[in-house]
C-alpha cells in the first residue's frame, strides 16, 4: 500500500514538474499522462481506505468507473491544445500552457491528497504473542 501511495505522488509531481519545467508540447504531454496514470491509483488508494470489505470485482469497477472523467478530461485538453497536429517538440505558446495548466494541478492535486489522505497500516502478525 506504501508503494503506491509514493507511485501515485511522485506521477503527480512530476505532472506538474514537467508541465512547469517544459516549454513544449511533449511536456505536456508526458504531464497528461503521468497526471492521467495518477488518478486511478489515488482513487484505488482511497477505495481501499472507506470501503475495506467490498470485493476486489466491486473496487475494480468503481476505478474503472471514476477513472473515466479524468481520462476524458485529458483527452479534450490535450485535444484543445491540438497536440495531435504539431510536432512534440514545438515550443508551445503560453497561453496554451494556461488551459493545460489548470487541468494538471487540479488533478494532480486531487491524486496528491487522495494518496496521502488514505493511511497506512504495517502488516499484523497476529501469530506473534
Amino acid at each position: 500500500m506504501m508503494k503506491l501511495k509514493l507511485i501515485a505522488v511522485i506521477l503527480a509531481l512530476v505532472g506538474l514538474v514537467s508541465l512547469l519545467l517544459g516549454g513544449t508540447y511533449l511536456s505536456v504531454a508526458i504531464a497528461v499522462i503521468c497526471v492521467g496514470v495518477a488518478s486511478p491509483i489515488s482513487i484505488d488508494l482511497t477505495l481501499r481506505w472507506i470501503d475495506k470489505d467490498a470485493s476486489r470485482v466491486d473496487r475494480c469497477l468503481c476505478i474503472m468507473i471514476w477513472s473515466v472523467f479524468p481520462l476524458i478530461m485529458g483527452i479534450s485538453t490535450l485535444q484543445d491544445v491540438n497536440i495531435l497536429d504539431v510536432p512534440l517538440g514545438a515550443t508551445i505558446d503560453s497561453s496554451q500552457v494556461g488551459d493545460v495548466g489548470y487541468y494538471i494541478s487540479f488533478m494532480s492535486t486531487l491524486s496528491i491528497i487522495l494518496a496521502t489522505i488514505a493511511p497506512w497500516s504495517p502488516p499484523k502478525h497476529d501469530d506473534e504473542d
